[in-house]
């Protein structure tokens, strides 16, 4: 094997991508944050935040490029916490999105 050779690579996406090898990092560019908020129970399941197997919450997460996650039950005072982890704005976006 010639390890003098040269060799080409090349990469899709923004510095970001770049500097991830190639993988965006969660919320994008920039520095990653994690909020978490309570959701009443009944805008869960098949309300407004994980939807019809899962539509709702899927489509959240691909329009602000947050990551959306419920927790499994409430707390005991029918809220359940909702973690939300991307870049300030995708997380500020997903916010509104779940509160619509």
């Amino acid at each position: 094997m010639d390890m003098g050779g040269s060799m080409q690579i090349s990469t899709l996406g923004g510095p970001g991508h770049v500097a991830a090898g190639g993988m965006p990092p969660v919320g994008g560019v920039g520095e990653v944050v994690m909020e978490t908020m309570e959701v009443p129970d009944h805008c869960v399941g098949l309300g407004n935040v994980i939807g019809r197997g899962g539509e709702q919450i899927s489509q959240i997460q691909s329009q602000t490029n947050c990551r959306v996650q419920m927790s499994p039950e409430s707390d005991g005072n029918n809220m359940r916490q909702c973690t939300l982890q991307g870049s300030k704005m995708s997380v500020d976006r997903a916010r509104a999105m779940i509160n619509e």
